[in-house]
């Protein structure tokens, strides 16, 4: 029996404790659920790191924050796909009803449904 490929996404993540903050959230669509990341990383302040997730050729949601510390930027959620020769892209969607409460309650006042660039 073959085993199927995943892709490795990897997505950083920033802090400052002075309001800007940067990170990832993907949601299974077939599941209906977050996806916790395989792996995560920060450094030693705690202020930057990284988030990875092996994905299956698919489509999941994906929501990003990127806000500065000036309070500027916002949410973007759009779904991403994993094609099967392991790369991906972005589509601009609707937000369905079963993710709305999944988000993160500052997501659904700001969000923008354009993709992350």
């Amino acid at each position: 029996m073959e085993r199927k490929k995943a892709a490795e996404i990897s997505r950083s993540t920033r802090s400052t404790g002075m309001g800007a903050k940067n990170d990832s959230y993907l949601y299974s669509i077939k599941q209906e659920k977050e996806l916790a990341p395989h792996k995560s990383r920060s450094s030693r302040t705690g202020n930057h790191g990284t988030k990875t997730w092996h994905l299956f050729p698919g489509r999941y949601w994906e929501a990003r924050i990127s806000r500065s510390n000036s309070g500027k930027g916002g949410w973007s959620v759009s779904i991403l796909r994993i094609n099967e020769d392991l790369t991906e892209s972005h589509e601009v969607a609707t937000i369905p009803e079963w993710l709305k409460p999944l988000l993160p309650k500052s997501a659904l006042q700001e969000v923008e449904p354009v993709p992350y660039e």
